[in-house]
């Protein structure tokens, strides 16, 4: 962490789309009895994600095709890159600083289940902590709120944010798995036409919003850097007994992270922290030998049908921490 020190002195002089098939108002509202290990972040992220050749690329942008062809129409042309933000700076350049860490999102950057936003398990305090050893005080304002959606933050969450302040900010937003709970008793069909027609729709419109409102030098003047996540499953891409998530609802989730992924790749000032791929295996058939991600070795990272232990939320914050290492701070060394 001595490069980001170094850089910072220098520019300062420088969960799915599932919840409980029998309850899906449990997304935001089971409880947890489990505690897990308190230590340190252990496992580091080194799975590869899996293929998936049928997930369209973008939310809102391209249909899930029905008939799992591959034929999906482009409808729309929402990325989000009508935005450039507001550092002007090319993909990969080091980002300043921040002087704050702001953190939307639904219940899991709310931290329920693993005792709030300020405690010492919480993914987003844990890297608020890694922030200020790395580059020293900083602001730290948790605004998520559980049973968010997405248009939830563009609605209301974003406006809660104290705007025009000096001093770059760093905005970590993680939502969208209660977008999709929804269809999680629908049948497949319901899903991809719900999807499709209204929901992708919905939340690319949210994200035009939240971009807009985050490039906006008058609310920002001195800049943001975003950190967005895409969403683990706590159903480890698996299809069998008990929880029965079929392949297509599990598609959707896909094309969600996708869609992440290509708004934030259309911004230079936005990175994405893949929360998706290392936590396969660690869900709710860690101990299930016929899940193709099964590790005898894997610990659980589920403290209830949907939201992380304390364990998830130290394996999220090191995600988060590999993140900013590797793409946001890279070229600072």
């Amino acid at each position: 962490m001595q490069w980001i020190r170094t850089m910072a002195l220098v520019a300062c002089g420088v969960a799915v789309a599932c919840g409980d098939p029998a309850d899906p108002a449990a997304m935001d509202e089971g409880g947890s009895d489990e505690t897990g290990s308190t230590g340190a972040m252990e496992e580091s992220a080194t799975q590869s994600r899996p293929s998936n050749p049928t997930a369209p690329a973008t939310e809102g942008d391209t249909d899930v095709d029905p008939d799992d062809s591959g034929d999906a129409t482009d409808t729309d042309d929402d990325t989000g890159d009508e935005t450039d933000g507001t550092t002007g700076d090319p993909p990969g350049a080091c980002q300043p600083p921040p002087s704050r860490l702001v953190v939307l999102g639904d219940s899991i950057t709310a931290c329920y289940g693993v005792g709030g936003p300020d405690s010492e398990d919480c993914a987003p305090q844990r890297l608020y902590a890694y922030l200020t050893d790395a580059i020293g005080p900083l602001d730290y304002e948790n605004l998520a709120v559980g049973g968010a959606v997405t248009s939830d933050v563009s609605n209301s969450q974003i406006f809660d944010i104290e705007v025009g302040l000096p001093g770059h900010a760093m905005v970590m937003i993680y939502v969208g798995g209660n977008d999709l709970s929804a269809y999680i008793l629908q049948s497949d069909q319901a899903a991809m036409d719900g999807w499709n027609d209204t929901t992708g729709p919905e939340v690319a419109q949210a994200w035009e919003e939240i971009l807009a409102f985050l490039g906006d030098p008058t609310n920002f003047p001195d800049g943001v850097t975003l950190l967005m996540n895409t969403q683990y499953n706590p159903f480890d891409d698996y299809t069998a007994a008990p929880y029965f998530v079929s392949q297509v609802k599990t598609d959707l989730l896909h094309a969600h992270n996708d869609a992440l992924t290509a708004r934030a790749d259309a911004q230079p000032w936005a990175f994405i922290a893949d929360q998706h791929p290392s936590y396969l295996g660690h869900g709710h058939y860690v101990n299930d030998p016929g899940c193709p991600y099964y590790d005898p070795s894997f610990d659980g990272w589920m403290g209830d049908i949907i939201h992380p232990n304390d364990l998830g939320h130290h394996h999220l914050a090191e995600v988060m921490v590999d993140a900013l290492e590797t793409q946001v701070f890279a070229d600072c060394r």
